[in-house]
């Protein structure tokens, strides 16, 4: 379900994203485009830098995903607003406005045909209504092909790019994942010392193609013994295959694995690290690792809890 936060959000950054193109209109006929969209994302880049100080990305992540951060840095980052404010220069605002929405057109267009990204009917009908909306706003019985507005709509084409590249960041191992929240590490005397101090609620997203290798969420010698994961997604519906996977490493015996399907608000409590397991000598440790199948098809998100600061 969408928060209503989350739509408001959206309607807000809408709204500011509608009223740039107007504002930057009359900028564009008095300065180059290469210094208008310099302009344009300095001021961006000073609006995120406050969030960035308080919670900057970690360097492995940045490290995994450099090549494609330095695709979407250099097509949606430097290429499109040139492009957009040499296009502005050019042709209408309110035409540039409207030609704008085929940002959304071109990105599932190329997610679904380059990235192989499964496109629900509600995302299809969306596109189709944009586009006919556009259409029936933009319509003319003389229609002439312009130079800004083939530049407008490069512009769009560079940032579809941009955002289905940006969108596979966080598929991979549990690395590559989002933070619920950047939190400051546990400051518990006994977790710290023992070498505990990553932040501990993660954020799983995983896209077509998208898995998680076998692994064990340990941070440092003190654990607690479970966790659990929460399904955010419908199996069937949002995704296909996707299983959580636990493989049990047994004494003198093979290891066992077990796949289960996570649905939509269910939860799943498993060991950390050991499961106890009855032996004839009394109990012994048995080792378990867990991890994601191979994703077939749509987006899976999950929600792990790892307690290890309550230790």
């Amino acid at each position: 379900m969408v928060s209503r936060r989350a739509v408001v959000r959206c309607l807000v950054a809408a709204l500011l994203f509608g009223a740039a193109t107007p504002a930057a209109s009359p900028l564009a006929s008095n300065m180059g485009p290469f210094a208008l969209a310099g302009l344009l994302y300095l001021g961006a880049a000073l609006a995120v830098l406050p969030a960035t100080v308080i919670a900057p990305p970690s360097v492995r992540a940045v490290q995994r995903g450099a090549p494609k951060l330095a695709i979407a840095v250099v097509v949606g980052g430097a290429v499109a607003p040139v492009l957009l404010a040499a296009g502005l220069a050019r042709t209408l605002a309110a035409t540039a406005s409207l030609l704008l929405n085929l940002e959304l057109v071109a990105t599932v267009v190329l997610a679904g045909i380059v990235f192989h990204e499964h496109i629900g009917r509600r995302i299809a009908a969306g596109t189709a209504l944009v586009v006919a909306g556009g259409a029936i706003l933009t319509w003319s019985s003389t229609p002439e092909l312009r130079l800004g507005a083939l530049l407008v709509v490069a512009a769009c084409g560079c940032w579809a790019v941009d955002n289905c590249v940006t969108a596979t960041l966080d598929n991979g191992d549990a690395l590559d994942v989002t933070r619920v929240a950047k939190i400051t590490p546990p400051k518990n005397a006994t977790v710290s010392p023992a070498g505990q101090v990553r932040p501990t609620p993660l954020l799983l997203r995983y896209g077509p193609g998208g898995w998680n290798a076998l692994h064990r969420d340990l941070y440092g010698e003190l654990v607690f013994p479970l966790q659990v994961v929460i399904g955010l997604d419908r199996p069937g519906r949002d995704y296909e295959g996707g299983e959580f996977v636990v493989v049990e490493q047994r004494p003198r015996a093979q290891s066992r694995a077990t796949a289960s399907t996570i649905g939509q608000g269910q939860a799943l409590v498993f060991t950390t690290r050991d499961r106890p397991v009855r032996s004839a000598r009394g109990w012994s440790a048995a080792p378990v690792r867990h991890g994601v199948s191979t994703v077939r098809a749509g987006h899976r998100r999950t929600l792990g809890l790892i307690f290890h600061d309550a230790v």
